[in-house]
């Protein structure tokens, strides 16, 4: 993240490398996988934003494929978080339906691909990324993505629940994207709004959540094709979960942070025992934040 001046950069991917050496060395290392969420800008794409233009950021180009690669050997996920809102707080004329699923009046043609929202573009921005670097195949999980309720003019409760849902479809339909075909895996932030969450970017940092801070739902999400998932499909393909904010997860137990939250609401443990018993792989995957 550029907010972050470089800091961390001398030692993402050492800690990457430790936490990953760690598991190995406690016996699972081939079932437990560490990566590191990368902010979206990690990738950089020059006007007019094709998503078959897009390369690594400049700075930090080296440090990504070596990151990269390191994902590669072990058969980690690159994670990226994606914000289609940001788009729309950073981009003063940034067009609001390309920021949906279903906009028909704004898009983006990219040699036989044509791109009707931000999303489809920005992960087909780091598909390019990756294939350049020789990771064509490389998995992607979307880390984060989401629409706040409140601080900002676009940012309310009927926005946010049709982003949500149109997402969810999106991601589940089997479509993907021009580059990346099928369905998609990632995790909708947020269950609760944070209200001691900085508001440095903006007031609508508190505001992530379907749920408010008090526990009072904000807006209804049908999710239940991710129930037929849960209850289908092992771990290692689960297709779309909901993750607690990250303060909330490192005070659970390493069970409850591999389960999610919503395999812990719609698939019990003793449903993902009988699973397990069946001899379905279940590869965890241990996500932190530098």
């Amino acid at each position: 993240m550029t907010s972050y001046n470089g800091v961390y950069e001398d030692v993402a991917l050492p800690a990457l490398q430790n936490v990953q050496a760690a598991l190995a060395n406690a016996g699972h290392g081939n079932d437990i996988k560490a990566t590191i969420p990368c902010n979206a800008d990690v990738i950089s794409t020059p006007p007019p934003y094709l998503p078959s233009q897009t390369t690594w950021r400049a700075d930090i180009a080296s440090l990504m494929v070596q990151i990269s690669q390191f994902l590669n050997n072990t058969g980690a996920p690159f994670m990226v978080n994606l914000y289609p809102f940001l788009s729309l707080v950073l981009t003063t004329d940034f067009p609001l339906p390309y920021a949906f699923f279903n906009s028909t009046s704004n898009s983006i043609v990219d040699g036989t691909h044509v791109y009707t929202n931000v999303f489809d573009a920005s992960y087909d921005g780091l598909v390019t990324a990756l294939t350049n670097a020789g990771f064509p195949s490389l998995p992607i999980v979307v880390g984060e993505i989401g629409w706040p309720t409140d601080g900002f003019q676009s940012a309310n409760i009927q926005f946010a629940q049709s982003f949500m849902s149109q997402l969810a479809n999106h991601m589940l339909s089997g479509t993907g994207t021009p580059l990346r075909p099928g369905v998609l895996q990632g995790y909708l932030f947020s269950f609760l709004d944070e209200d001691a969450k900085s508001i440095a970017p903006g007031a609508f940092e508190r505001h992530w959540g379907i749920f408010n801070y008090d526990g009072s739902i904000k807006y209804t999400l049908d999710l239940s094709g991710i129930l037929h998932i849960l209850c289908t499909k092992f771990w290692h393909v689960f297709k779309l979960r909901i993750s607690l904010p990250i303060h909330s997860l490192l005070t659970r137990s390493s069970n409850d942070f591999v389960l999610t939250l919503s395999c812990r609401i719609l698939m019990s443990q003793q449903k993902l025992q009988r699973t397990r018993s069946r001899g379905f792989p279940l590869t965890r995957i241990i996500i932190f934040k530098l």
